[in-house]
């Protein structure tokens, strides 16, 4: 994903950013934005039977929190993202912060997906074998 714009609206209003070491873990909650920098991270989940389930590796900078999205409430909640490079940065950002910027940015609005239907064309697009259900 092409994340410069992102990657801008974040220097210029001073996010903090977070680094984190190789094998690093951050949990992956709803009330906040993921942005990877730099690095190369694994996003998992884990199962109720406590398997591992690997959804992607990622290579920054990548807005990480937009898989976590496309998930029921109870299963975002158990996804994890683990740091593989030596070292990678992250960007963590309130959703509500981000929400108003993108309401008032037409820009960051490229970056987001809001409708169902918008989501299911967006997995269609990444992971070919992907067929919808009809509704």
């Amino acid at each position: 994903m092409n994340c410069d714009y992102v990657l801008q609206y974040l220097e210029k209003t001073e996010v903090p950013i977070v680094s984190k070491k190789n094998h690093d873990i951050i949990m992956c909650g709803l009330e906040k934005m993921i942005f990877l920098k730099e690095g190369v991270v694994k996003v998992s989940s884990i199962l109720e039977d406590g398997r591992e389930y690997n959804i992607t590796y990622a290579k920054g900078p990548d807005l990480l929190s937009l898989m976590c999205d496309t998930l029921r409430e109870d299963v975002a909640y158990r996804i994890r993202i683990r740091v593989e490079s030596e070292e990678a940065s992250f960007c963590l950002v309130s959703r509500e912060d981000f929400s108003r910027a993108v309401k008032r940015d037409e820009k960051l609005k490229e970056y987001v997906v809001t409708e169902p239907s918008d989501i299911r064309e967006w997995v269609k697009e990444i992971v070919p074998t992907y067929q919808p259900k009809e509704e």
